[in-house]
């Protein structure tokens, strides 16, 4: 039922249209135990990140283009804001 369910929201976001996107490359390791750890790790680690309005942002680790990891508060310069801007290449 998961499976067919997986499926048909790939079909609403067109996932499936891509030829590199096959259910048999991913769909078993989506339910394994390995992949609940990973998920539960990251919330736990998370749990503290949350964004206030009038409160300082959370330094959250990310990831740079060159593959490092550091963390976002890292990019202030001097007194200038950080301006973040998330977007999709899909």
């Amino acid at each position: 039922a998961m499976k067919r369910y997986i499926l048909k929201m790939g079909e609403k976001s067109r996932m499936n249209r891509n030829p590199k996107f096959s259910y048999e490359n991913w769909g078993p390791t989506f339910f394994s135990f390995k992949y609940l750890q990973f998920v539960l790790k990251v919330k736990w680690k998370r749990l503290e990140d949350e964004a206030y309005e009038g409160h300082p942002a959370p330094n959250t680790p990310v990831v740079n283009l060159s593959g490092e990891v550091c963390h976002l508060l890292d990019f202030m310069k001097d007194n200038r804001p950080l301006i973040l801007n998330f977007g999709s290449c899909t």
